[in-house]
């Protein structure tokens, strides 16, 4: 167990636990060099490698008894205090390199570098710990969008390769290292970075998320959910949105589209982005995409949500799996997002399914007749079709078909419109079977 240091410093509210040990090492006169080979102690790099994550129980206690704080509120500065909420870290052992895999495989699990709000940043001096999630895109302080990349180096912040305390300490100033060494750093100052301001749809989503964070409930479709609940649809659904956004065509009815697409070319090799384990890099556009995504959980009921879904099912591309397969592949399918889904599919639904489901009927479906008149069919059964192209280009509802005799094998029947055989659209008569 480590010697108390003989400077301490109070843990700041949000602070994170790699931006408060800078400071604590300069007030004790060290390197962050110095402060990180106390921490690690005999087992090298292997203690602190999810020191932000998810730090190990050795990390943890050495900290505590160094900065004579508990062991929770050292926990408390890394992200493993959202785990439940925002992050999913069930089954990470940080003393095992190889259990992260199975957290990064669920996707939207922030890595190296973090985000930042330079009018915060200039005021506090603080890293904040929420800027490293993915989910939080807006400072809410200021209403103005994150920034995710240092315009110097192009690269995210705190990006440091084997350590995860900066040599640049508590200065302003990027840090990041350039080339092979830590000798060369990014000299850009970080508190003068400009900003832009923040769509009000995305601040009042920002209100919400950060609400779920902190464990409230969220209201979904009308009714009170867990916080648990709530950001895992919020993610899911946005991924789907992001890969409904990305499909040629531009039948995206969002006008952040174009940005998307770009961000797509820069990242796309021979596959997909894959939008499920990393979202957009840029926060306002992140933002934008959570921001459509959490217009649709929020609406008052299922029917809802269904209808602003709905543009966005003109943009599935047509595939062997059908439209819902393809949806399937692309997200995982909440018991939420599968009630959306399936309610925005019903007008697609057959005719058969939608006569037992919709219309009520008392009658059971086989004592119905085989053949309806046409006054009745369009007063009662009109909308419950689909349109069907005819070889006339006729793409009205047809009539139940009255009985005909099967054609010869191997020849397809053709579609049948509503319009009267005498007039010129009728179809025509099967063709005579051919001799193979």
């Amino acid at each position: 167990m480590s010697t108390p240091l003989p400077v301490t410093l109070d843990l700041c509210a949000g602070q994170a636990l790699d931006c408060y040990l800078e400071h604590l090492a300069e007030a004790n006169g060290m390197t962050t060099a110095q402060l990180l080979t106390v921490v690690r102690g005999e087992r090298g790099h292997s203690t602190t490698r999810f020191l932000m994550l998810h730090p190990t129980r050795t990390a943890t206690t050495r900290l505590a008894c160094m900065a004579r704080l508990g062991a929770k509120d050292v926990t408390a500065a890394t992200l493993a205090a959202y785990d439940g909420t925002a992050l999913d870290l069930a089954g990470l052992d940080p003393d095992d390199l190889y259990t992260y895999r199975g957290v990064a495989a669920r996707g939207w699990v922030p890595g190296h570098g973090t985000q930042i709000c330079p009018p915060c940043l200039a005021a506090t001096g603080i890293w904040q710990l929420a800027w490293r999630l993915l989910t939080v895109t807006v400072c809410l302080t200021h209403a103005t969008y994150l920034i995710a990349v240092c315009p110097g180096c192009r690269r995210p912040f705190r990006d440091q390769r084997h350590s995860p305390l900066r040599q640049a300490g508590t200065s302003t100033q990027c840090g990041n290292p350039l080339g092979r060494g830590p000798t060369r750093q990014c000299l850009r100052e970080l508190t003068a970075l400009p900003t832009v301001r923040a769509d009000p749809r995305c601040v009042a989503g920002q209100q919400r998320r950060n609400r779920a964070i902190t464990g409230a409930t969220v209201c979904v479709l009308g009714t009170d959910v867990p916080a648990v609940g709530y950001l895992q649809d919020l993610r899911h659904l946005t991924t789907l949105l992001l890969h409904l956004a990305n499909q040629p065509g531009g039948l995206a009815p969002v006008p952040w589209a174009n940005e998307l697409a770009a961000e797509a070319a820069a990242r796309t090799g021979q596959r997909g982005p894959r939008w499920g384990m990393r979202p957009p890099t840029d926060p306002a556009l992140r933002s934008r995409a959570l921001s459509s995504a959490d217009d649709i959980l929020t609406c008052g009921t299922v029917d809802d949500a269904a209808a602003a879904f709905l543009p966005w099912l003109q943009t599935v591309p047509r595939t062997a799996t059908g439209s819902l397969g393809w949806l399937a592949n692309r997200t995982v399918m909440t018991p939420t997002l599968t009630r959306i889904i399936i309610a925005a599919h019903a007008p697609h639904r057959t005719l058969a399914h939608r006569l037992d489901t919709h219309l009520g009927l008392d009658t059971p479906m086989c004592r119905l007749p085989q053949v309806l008149p046409n006054i009745l069919y369009r007063a009662t059964c009109a909308d419950c079709s689909t349109p069907t192209p005819t070889p006339c280009g006729c793409s009205r509802p047809c009539a139940w078909p009255a009985r005909t005799p099967n054609p010869p094998p191997g020849v397809r029947r053709p579609p049948r419109c509503a319009c009267p055989p005498s007039s010129a659209c009728a179809p025509p008569a099967p063709a005579a079977p051919q001799c193979r």
